[in-house]
């Protein structure tokens, strides 16, 4: 029914259909009367008919009444080779052509495959066997889906408009080229002992410890261990911990004092929509491993939190919330009620000229708090920001501020 509806141009409701069918069922068992289904063939031989609304049953269960009682012993003579070929040609408009066939390839090549699959399936075994392989593969599919997402670790790059030079603005794309931006365009790291990640899929159960491995991998990569090494005893160290080589020490922590300290690690949650118990945890675990490696807290920063779910999670992890070593900056963002589908008068003198009905970010910690505007998120989630552009810049603002952790001269960071 769905595909006849997108074929002509209306939509179906499916949950609607079933009802009809179940309670079409319920009450026709009280009466001996034959089960009622929905056909594929008989719709699409009412399309190639003409018909166009649901009243159509009520004169098909005329014909049908009528054929029973009259026009059976006539029935008899009309071979079934030309009952198929009505149906065939009833139905040949919903098989896909050849382009549409490659254009299925281009979209999934995964999908492509399964869907091949089942129409193999169906016409050499059964249709039940084809949905049953159907429904387990694309389920099959999900879940590597889900386990295995497509998170990056992200630079900076600045976009100008063609037309004037003068207007730019920051945009955030994968370090490691990823076949969609231009891999001649540079990318710019963050600010040394800055972190940027992003997710493209809900923080869940299946692929926590995936995105945890590769967060702490990155970082050990790429910033500095707040250990020295050559003071570390052997007995101190962790078990899979192999330590610098006999007389390497001294070279491995000349090494590691090139390396940016961890000031900060932001992330990025426009692509989640949910998480569990199990990812928060993970993000907990996270935390400690990157905190024990380098030695002193470190912040973590979220950008763009979709769902309030997700800040209750996050904020009872501990996350979001606290003191931060300094000022960061401000989101703030204008209040505007309305009366009677007016501003308020008085609201607009005592905001001043400056303020505008668009949402503004002041990243400046000593401005004040105008009676016409508010912080963008909660104060009491200073780590929580609207976007990720304020969250880098919160997290830089952060580490020149804080001095020890700034280091211009740091080389690139390695990109894992």
């Amino acid at each position: 029914f769905v595909a006849f509806g997108r074929v002509n141009g209306y939509t179906i409701n499916p949950n609607q259909e079933l009802i009809a069918i179940g309670v079409t069922n319920t009450i026709g068992s009280l009466f001996h009367a034959y089960p009622a289904t929905g056909s594929f063939s008989r719709s699409a031989l009412k399309s190639k008919s003409g018909v166009r609304t649901p009243l159509a049953g009520i004169f098909t269960s005329l014909v049908v009444i009528v054929a029973l009682y009259g026009l059976t012993p006539a029935f008899y003579w009309i071979p079934n080779a030309g009952l198929s070929a009505v149906i065939i040609h009833a139905v040949a408009d919903l098989v896909a052509s050849p382009p549409q066939v490659y254009s299925y390839w281009r979209v999934s090549p995964l999908e492509f495959i399964i869907w091949l699959a089942a129409v193999l399936v169906t016409v050499f075994s059964s249709i039940e066997n084809g949905i049953y392989m159907s429904i387990s593969a694309s389920l099959a599919l999900l879940l590597i889906r889900i386990a295995h997402p497509r998170g990056y670790f992200v630079g900076k790059v600045t976009l100008r408009h063609a037309s004037d030079s003068k207007e730019s603005r920051e945009v955030f794309v994968p370090l490691r080229k990823d076949g969609v931006t231009n891999p001649d365009i540079k990318v710019d790291l963050p600010a040394p002992g800055v972190i940027v990640y992003r997710f493209e899929e809900s923080y869940l159960y299946p692929n926590c410890s995936l995105v945890n491995s590769a967060i702490v991998a990155y970082v050990k990569e790429n910033m500095r261990r707040g250990i020295d090494f050559s003071t570390m005893r052997s007995f101190d160290r962790a078990w899979n911990d192999p330590g610098p080589r006999r007389g390497g020490a001294e070279a491995m922590q000349a090494a590691n004092d090139e390396k940016p300290v961890l000031h900060a690690i932001v992330l990025d949650f426009t692509g989640v929509s949910h998480i569990d118990t199990t990812a928060v945890q993970a993000l907990v675990d996270t935390r400690n491993e990157v905190q024990r490696w380098a030695d002193h807290p470190v912040e973590f920063h979220f950008a763009t939190i979709l769902s309030p779910w997700i800040h209750r999670a996050l904020v009872a992890a501990g996350f979001g919330i606290g003191t931060p070593p300094v000022d960061l900056p401000r989101e703030i963002a204008p209040v505007v009620p309305y009366r009677g589908g007016r501003r308020e008068k008085w609201l607009d003198e005592a905001a001043g000229p400056s303020t505008s009905p668009e949402d503004v970010e002041a990243h400046d910690a000593t401005l004040p708090h105008l009676s016409g505007t508010a912080p963008i998120v909660e104060t009491a989630t200073p780590f929580f920001h609207f976007d990720l552009t304020s969250a880098v810049h919160a997290a830089e603002a952060g580490v020149e501020r804080s001095g020890s952790f700034w280091r211009p001269d740091t080389p690139p960071m390695k990109v894992v």
